[in-house]
């Protein structure tokens, strides 16, 4: 929660905190939506434009499909069921 900006506004943590909280996908669940609604998104030293942001959120979604995928390819060579 404190990741997403749910709790307070992001630009409030250190500067360093910001940098890394810029590159996990947390922060487009509340944040950056609330953001380009008011008009502008900026943390620490990144800004981007509504362009960018579908981008990068398409990435995390494409990427955790292909994590999902792989771990459910994974789990179905070791399942085993007993009965009908």
């Amino acid at each position: 929660m404190v990741c997403s900006g749910s709790l307070f506004p992001l630009v409030i943590l250190p500067k360093a905190v910001q940098g890394l909280v810029f590159f996990l996908p947390f922060q487009y669940s509340l944040y950056v939506p609330g953001m380009v609604f008011a008009g502008s998104y900026r943390l620490g030293v990144y800004s981007m434009g509504m362009a960018q942001i579908v981008v990068i959120q398409s990435l995390y979604v494409l990427a955790l499909m292909l994590v999902s995928e792989l771990l459910y390819r994974l789990g179905m060579k070791r399942f085993t069921a007993v009965g009908a």
